[in-house]
Parts: C-alpha cells; structure tokens; sequence
C-alpha cells in the first residue's frame, strides 16, 4: 500500500488491517481444529497404555522387593538387564514445616533458620523527588504515549451450505 495521504487512506488501511486480522483468525481457528484432532487421535492411540505402563512399574517393585536380597547382593541398589535397570534410589530427607514454623524458629532465636524477602514497593515511591530517589539508587523512567491501532472485526458469512 502507497503511503498515506489523508483520512480516507488511513480508513482503507484500517480495513486492510481487518481483513488480515480475520484471515489470522481463520487460520488460528484451523490451527485449534487441527491441534485438537490430533490430540484426540493420540488420546486414541495411547489409551490404556499409561495405566499398562504403571501396572508393569508396579509388578516390578513387587518383584524387587520380595527378591530383593538375591537381586542386590552385597549391597547393590541397582540390577542392569538386557532391557533397562531397576533398582532403589536413595532420597535425601525432607522437611515438611508448618505455617507457624518461621515464627516459632524466630522466638527460639534461629533467625538464621528463616528467609524473609526484603524488595521495594515501587508505588510507595511515586511522590518522592528525583533527589530523593538518586540517594537509593532509583530512577525514574517517564511514562509515554504509544500509538495503538484497532481495526474493527469483519462479520464473515458462511458459505457452506446445509446438506
């Protein structure tokens, strides 16, 4: 499109802007289609073999555990087979806390046992002066203006007719 002269060529470029906003619309729309068809085909293909897969995990740990010292001699955690390993893992220990464990942590005197995040509210620094702002190591980025365009939604009418 050749630049643009007055209103009547900015309108005709919004109108071009709608145009090619429903055709993305459109082709978004088929991309949806296309994307849930294809996850119902693999919902189709793959039904049952999670449940088939953890079935098998489950009988293995059965089998490991009641054979567990004639499969893990000397302390072995971990047997390899022609087709994978099984075997134990050690986790480390975990630490489940309650709500009041901070603060219990801070009146036994563990202040070092308790994380307290320390960030500035930027709202509450709207009134202060740029001097002030400059002495916490703060600056100020002035607002702006951006152009914005909005191009009002084409109406398409369906040209498929019922069968």
């Amino acid at each position: 499109m050749k630049d643009l002269k007055n209103l009547a060529d900015a309108n005709k470029a919004l109108h071009r802007i709608a145009e090619i906003d429903q055709e993305i619309a459109t082709a978004e729309a088929e991309q949806n289609k296309a994307v849930l068809e294809a996850k119902e085909n693999f919902d189709q293909a793959t039904a049952g073999l999670d449940k088939e897969r953890e079935d098998l995990i489950e009988k293995l740990h059965t089998f490991s555990d009641d054979n567990r010292e004639e499969i893990y001699p000397e302390d072995k955690k971990s047997v390899e087979l022609t087709n994978g390993t099984i075997g134990y893992r050690l986790l480390p220990e975990t630490y489940e806390v309650s709500p009041k464990t901070a603060e219990l942590l801070i009146a036994a005197g563990f202040k070092n046992c308790v994380k307290i995040k320390q960030e500035p509210v930027k709202a509450a620094l709207k009134g202060f002066p740029d001097s002030d702002l400059a002495k916490f190591k703060v600056k100020r980025v002035p607002g702006g203006e951006s152009f914005y365009v909005k191009a009002k939604e084409i109406e398409t009418t369906s040209t498929t007719a019922a069968a």
